[in-house]
C-alpha cells in the first residue's frame, strides 16, 4: 500500500461521524445553557438581596422617602459627559452593627478561651479578615455597584481560603496553639470564603465592560503558576505532609500578590472607588500585620525537623513583610485617591469644586 493511500484510510479512520459531532454540539448546548442559567440566578439572587437591604433601610426612614430615592439613582454632568451614581455616597446601613458584632465577638472571645495567648492573634488577624469582607459585602449590595473592585482580587482571596482551609480543617501544623484553632479559626476563614463568593456573585449583577478592561492588566495565571511552582519546591513542614504543607504555603504566597490587582485598579482608575471603603482597606491592613508579628516570632517552629539552615522559614517571613509593605502602599494609593477625588466630590454625591 503506497504513503497516499495509507494517508487516505488514516483520514477517513480518524474522521469523526455525524452522530459524535451532534453530541459534542449538544454537550457545549447543554454547558452554555446551564451557565447562563447559572448566572441568571445569581444575578436575580443579588439584585433581589440589594433591593431588600436598600428597602430596609428605606422603611426605617419613611419620613425621607423622598430623599432617599434621589441618592439612589442619580446623573451628574462633568466635563461634558454623565456620571451616575448608585447610593448615599456616605451612609452605610446596617455597617455599625458589623462593629458591634467585632466588639461582641472579641469581648465573648475573651471570657470563653480562657486559654487565649499569643498564638490568639492568629485567629484575631483571621476574625478581622472576615469582618473587613463583611463591610465589603455590605458596601457592594448598599450601592449596588463593584466599582473600583477588582475581580481579579477577589478570585486571589478565594483561593488563598481555599487552599488554607484545605490544610487548617484536617491538620493542626499551622493554627493556633490555644483553644481558638480547634474552630474559631476556621469559622473565621470559612465566613471570608462565603463574603468573597457573595462579592464574586456580585459582579455578575453590577459589573460593567468598562470596569472588565480595568482589571485586565494583571498577569493572574501567571501568577498562580510561580506562587503554586514556589510553594511546591520551598514549604515549611509543620503538618507532616507535603501536600497539606503545599496548600498551605501555597495560599500565603497568594496571599502576596492578591492585593496587586487592586492596587494596579486603585492607580488606575481614582474617581471610582464606590464599592472600596476604608474599612475594608484598614481592616485587612491591620490583619496582615498581626499574621507578621506572629510568624516573626514563631520563625524557630518553621526550621526543619533534621536541623539544616531554615529556608521556608527566610521565605515565610520575607512574603508575609511583602505582605504588610504592600499593604501600606496599597493604603497610601487609596488615601491618596480619595483626596484626589475630595476635590470634585462632597457629601450627598454632589460634584464640584470643595
Amino acid at each position: 500500500m503506497s504513503e497516499l493511500e495509507t494517508s487516505r484510510l488514516n483520514a477517513v479512520t480518524f474522521q469523526p461521524s455525524s452522530s459524535e459531532m451532534l453530541q459534542e454540539s449538544s454537550y457545549k448546548r447543554i454547558s452554555s445553557d446551564s451557565y447562563n442559567y447559572c448566572t441568571t440566578l445569581t444575578r436575580n439572587a443579588v439584585k433581589k438581596a440589594s433591593e431588600k437591604l436598600r428597602g430596609s433601610q428605606s422603611s426605617t426612614n419613611s419620613g425621607s422617602d423622598m430623599i432617599m430615592s434621589n441618592k439612589y439613582s442619580s446623573s451628574y454632568m462633568i466635563g461634558g459627559s454623565s456620571i451616575s451614581t448608585r447610593g448615599d455616597a456616605h451612609g452605610i446601613p446596617y455597617l455599625p452593627l458589623v462593629y458591634a458584632g467585632a466588639c461582641f465577638t472579641f469581648i465573648a472571645g475573651y471570657f470563653i478561651f480562657h486559654d487565649a495567648g499569643f498564638s490568639t492573634i492568629l485567629t484575631v488577624g483571621a476574625c478581622i479578615d472576615f469582618f473587613a469582607f463583611c463591610s465589603l459585602v455590605l458596601n457592594v449590595l448598599w450601592r449596588q455597584s463593584t466599582a473600583g473592585v477588582s475581580k481579579k482580587m477577589l478570585t486571589l482571596e478565594f483561593l488563598v481560603r481555599a487552599f488554607r482551609l484545605s490544610s487548617t480543617l484536617f491538620f493542626r501544623g499551622y493554627l493556633p496553639a490555644d483553644s481558638t484553632g480547634s474552630g474559631a479559626f476556621q469559622l473565621c476563614d470559612i465566613g471570608t470564603l462565603i463574603c468573597t463568593l457573595l462579592i464574586l456573585a456580585s459582579t455578575t449583577a453590577f459589573r460593567t465592560e468598562e470596569q472588565e478592561e480595568q482589571d485586565m492588566n494583571f498577569p493572574m495565571k501567571s501568577s498562580i503558576l510561580i506562587c503554586l511552582t514556589t510553594a511546591i519546591i520551598i514549604h515549611p513542614g509543620l503538618n507532616n505532609n507535603m501536600v497539606f504543607d503545599t496548600a498551605w504555603t501555597f495560599s500565603l504566597y497568594l496571599n502576596v500578590v492578591s492585593m496587586l490587582p487592586q492596587l494596579m485598579m486603585i492607580k488606575k482608575v481614582k474617581e471610582e472607588m464606590d464599592a472600596l471603603s476604608v474599612h475594608f482597606v484598614a481592616a485587612i491592613t491591620l490583619s496582615r500585620f498581626l499574621n507578621a508579628i506572629f510568624w516573626y516570632y514563631a520563625f524557630e517552629e518553621l526550621a526543619p525537623i533534621n536541623g539544616g539552615y531554615n529556608v521556608s522559614g527566610y521565605f515565610v517571613i520575607t512574603a508575609l513583610c511583602a505582605q504588610v509593605g504592600l499593604m501600606m502602599d496599597f493604603g497610601y494609593y487609596y488615601i491618596k485617591a480619595l483626596l484626589t477625588r475630595g476635590k470634585y466630590y462632597r457629601r450627598g454625591g454632589v460634584f464640584g469644586s470643595c
